[in-house]
């Protein structure tokens, strides 16, 4: 079994390269692309990459003891969703299609510039792992997810390393479609 340190490792190395893929990705966006959404998608990548960086921000937010997620669903809720879901998207790395993010998640019409959209979500990458590696033993330590409920910093961050590579895949998918 892993130590905690050895957990964080693991985890910070897989989660960095979904970052920077997921960067990678944005950086390889033609300028039509980045703000232009197709027919049957509702977000522009600019927009994708906006929605990601602001899940950061809230996650940091609440680890750093500030406001997070609105939890949506009743404790019955939570405990069906998670018991029958959670574990399958951990195992995967793979959520559903069709999940539909919380308000607080949802993007600018207009976001940033592209330059300076990717160096906040970069800054807010950060700050992130910064406030999650401060908290990591503490097993009273809950990151909120609005289906979820309360995630363990490990979770969490298996979680919203999915969720970044979910957004890649989209923004892949969506250049292929282009071609």
């Amino acid at each position: 079994m892993k130590t905690d340190a050895g957990r964080w490792d693991e985890l910070r190395t897989i989660h960095r390269q979904m970052v920077l893929s997921f960067v990678a990705e944005c950086e390889s966006q033609s300028e039509a692309q980045w703000k232009v959404s197709l027919s049957n998608e509702k977000w522009s990548p600019a927009q994708i990459a906006d929605h990601v960086r602001l899940s950061y921000f809230v996650l940091a937010n609440e680890l750093a003891g500030g406001k997070g997620l609105r939890v949506r669903t009743t404790l019955w809720q939570r405990f069906w969703i998670r018991l029958k879901f959670l574990p399958d998207i951990l195992k995967s790395g793979k959520i559903p299609v069709a999940t539909r993010a919380p308000g607080e998640l949802r993007p600018a019409d207009l976001p940033p510039a592209r330059e300076d959209l990717i160096r906040q979500l970069l800054a807010e990458v950060d700050r992130f792992e910064t406030e999650l590696q401060r908290r990591w033993s503490d097993s009273g330590s809950v990151v909120s997810h609005h289906i979820f409920g309360g995630l363990s910093s490990p979770q969490a961050f298996q979680f919203v390393t999915i969720h970044t590579g979910h957004h890649l895949r989209q923004m892949q998918k969506r250049e292929t479609n282009r071609k």
